[in-house]
């Protein structure tokens, strides 16, 4: 969520690891080669992660998969992947420049409508993930007798609208709770109210937008693998001949244990975030001072959490590239035509030359 927090937490573990008992956190010698080295750490991990996720949502463009549901949530993951780590380069040049009056206004500004758009990509990716379980779920279904509420491309489309507004609408009062900190230094952090205000508002938000959707996945998951092994035991029973089950299920299983990695390793690495704001909004005060007036381990472990939330955007795609051969197959082929198709071309050239000569060779 704070990524531009995320990349400062980085600064910090290297500090640490020299002062560990050192109470000011946020100390820097060079506080403009700072904000350059968080430019440079935010341009090459959004680099990495937008060519990542631009990779998978090519596969699924030329092999024509947006037909598919699951491929379909997959491309609206890599989309709103690609807006967070836009927002990181942008609050990441922003910091590079120098205060005063003008810039200021940006930075506010940015500070705002950027984190909420940050914030809104995390929702939409985590909801993405529990469409994608629920799919899975009624896929295993007999389609006879249980009608998923995910069928057809329209119907998919406008669930995915809702997600994107809902998640627009409830991290929207960011645009009043973030505000610029520090002395001369770009910090984008969220200021403290009141109780009723931050308190009711991070916490609604940790149980609806983490806690219902980790318990949604939990639960379709638990019923996939009882519905899986179910199937298995009526097939055997039934059936002498089980190729074609053998493969489909081998099939459902490879494409199950793909969302469940990810989902699992998304989940696990945005969890600091929202508990790092609650405790932040139970303690009263901002992020930054929460850092500087807690113990130093715990300190430390906020640190680290902010850390690895950085690398969220960055797992899926290559999750996804390591246990599908659908889209992997895609990007193989396509980097192989690419750097085939020259030499083809000179290979007809030579062709031709050999057949323009071929009638002087006879006369």
């Amino acid at each position: 969520m704070i990524l531009l927090n995320n990349l400062t937490a980085i600064l910090e573990i290297m500090n640490k690891s020299e002062k560990l008992n050192d109470s000011c956190l946020n100390c820097t010698q060079n506080p403009r080669q700072n904000s350059r080295f968080q430019l440079y750490t935010a341009a090459f991990i959004s680099v990495i992660g937008i060519a990542l996720n631009i990779t998978i949502c090519y596969a699924v463009i030329k092999k024509k998969l947006l037909n598919s549901s699951i491929y379909i949530f997959i491309f609206n993951i890599c989309i709103s992947d690609i807006i967070t780590l836009f927002g990181l380069i942008i609050n990441a040049l922003i910091a590079v420049l120098k205060s005063n009056t003008y810039t200021f206004i940006i930075k506010e500004l940015a500070c705002k409508i950027s984190y909420w758009l940050l914030d809104m990509s995390f929702t939409v990716s985590i909801y993405s993930l529990v469409l994608l379980a629920i799919d899975r779920y009624y896929i295993l279904l007999d389609s006879h007798h249980h009608q998923s509420p995910l069928s057809g491309r329209h119907r998919i489309k406008a669930v995915i609208t809702c997600i994107w507004i809902y998640a627009a609408g409830t991290n929207s009062p960011l645009l009043h709770l973030l505000h610029i900190t520090g002395n001369g230094s770009f910090t984008c952090d969220v200021y403290y109210y009141s109780d009723n205000y931050n308190i009711s508002y991070f916490i609604s938000v940790f149980i609806l937008n983490y806690c219902i959707p980790l318990l949604i996945m939990v639960v379709t998951y638990s019923s996939i693998i009882i519905r899986l092994k179910v199937v298995v035991v009526d097939q055997n029973v039934s059936s002498s001949d089980g190729t074609d089950f053998q493969v489909n299920r081998k099939r459902s299983i490879s494409i199950i244990k793909m969302i469940v990695i990810a989902t699992i390793v998304y989940m696990i690495t945005s969890f600091p975030v929202p508990v790092i704001l609650v405790a932040a909004a139970l303690r009263r005060t901002t992020i930054a001072q929460l850092q500087q007036t807690i113990h130093p381990v715990l300190s430390s472990l906020v640190t680290a959490g902010l850390a690895i939330s950085v690398f969220c955007c960055l797992q899926n795609p290559i999750i996804y590239l390591i246990f599908n051969s659908t889209l992997r197959e895609t990007i193989t082929k396509c980097c192989y035509c690419k750097r085939c198709s020259k030499p083809d071309s000179d290979v007809n050239m030579q062709l031709i030359q050999v057949n323009i000569q071929q009638p002087h060779l006879q006369l």
